[in-house]
């Protein structure tokens, strides 16, 4: 039997986002990391269609294309989130 393992580079987060290879998990112990969550949050209000139907004020906002990528991200957050 083999296991069929994601692919870190499809953009499985709202077409968008890639979770990538790299150090920054998205759970910890059991748990959605505060990196993750707030990555995550971003993608949504860029470009989830359902959360901009609630939320108007989003529509045509985006992301640095930089920042579809979770670990890119994370990088940023760490020199720059205090």
């Amino acid at each position: 039997m083999s296991i069929k393992l994601k692919n870190p580079y499809n953009r499985s987060v709202f077409s968008v986002g890639y979770l990538c290879d790299g150090e920054n998990r998205t759970k910890a112990n059991g748990k959605l990391t505060e990196k993750y969550t707030k990555w995550y949050s971003m993608i949504r209000r860029c470009y989830s269609e359902n959360y901009q139907k609630d939320k108007p004020s989003y529509i045509e906002c985006t992301a640095i294309e930089e920042w579809h990528n979770f670990q890119n991200f994370c990088k940023w957050y760490d020199k720059n989130y205090y």
